[in-house]
């Protein structure tokens, strides 16, 4: 709970100065998150302690080394943002990104979604959600052909890539987020999350894909299915 806190007071602190090894900033917009699901709260709060630890400790290497070397060392950097997305009183749902630069050509970008159970006080997984029968194999099978659809029909994206990162396997299909509805307390879909290098170069940057509730609601395990209506709201 200790590093908890301490790494809550990082995200008000300013970026460090010009001479430190690493630039850090934090964009956390996730108050009603917290209220809602503590442990979530709590959980990012220890991610983010061990995510600017690493990059502090891999930031100071890479500068002594240089130092070592005679070579010019350029400021590490680090940014990571969180976002709210549905929020329920069964679910709660956050989009993580975290933008690092160690100074190669250009800086990377990581996506990490968290979808929180506040009766479990855990994660859940796609899994989790759909029926194991035939019926939760069907939706599994029309979610993956969808967010297929949607990446091929977007230009310079890797079609070898998009199969990959598509397949109907809750396995390859984790990186989402619950998405808020047009029917106030219910979930109206979820979004894929796909970040930069997973189905296309850098430059076309993450892509997103909202997939409504409708097209895999038979597929839902029946105490999830009441909990899911209306039409996805970005």
């Amino acid at each position: 709970m200790i590093r908890a806190i301490f790494a809550l007071a990082l995200l008000a602190a300013p970026a460090q100065a010009a001479d430190q090894a690493l630039e850090a900033g934090f964009s956390i917009n996730t108050m009603r998150a917290a209220a809602a699901a503590p442990g979530l709260a709590d959980f990012m709060a220890e991610e983010l302690f061990h995510l600017l630890k690493e990059a502090n400790d891999a930031a100071e290497r890479a500068r002594d080394e240089a130092a070592a070397e005679g070579r010019a060392f350029r400021q590490h950097r680090l940014h990571a943002s969180a976002q709210e997305r549905a929020i329920t009183a069964d679910f709660v749902s956050v989009l993580q990104w975290v933008e690092t630069y160690s100074g190669g050509a250009h800086g990377n970008v990581y996506v990490e979604t968290l979808n929180w159970s506040v009766r479990d006080n855990a994660l859940i997984r796609l899994d989790a959600i759909l029926s194991e029968d035939a019926a939760g194999a069907k939706a599994l099978r029309a979610i993956a052909r969808a967010l297929r659809a949607d990446l091929s029909a977007r230009p310079d994206l890797w079609p070898d890539s998009i199969a990959m990162a598509t397949v109907p396997d809750p396995a390859a299909l984790q990186s989402f987020t619950l998405e808020p509805s047009s029917v106030p307390g219910r979930i109206g879909g979820l979004a894929f999350h796909f970040g930069p290098y997973e189905v296309g170069p850098y430059s076309s940057g993450p892509q997103r894909v909202l997939i409504g509730q409708a097209l895999f609601r038979s597929g839902l395990k029946p105490a999830f299915r009441a909990l899911f209506d209306g039409a996805p709201v970005d």
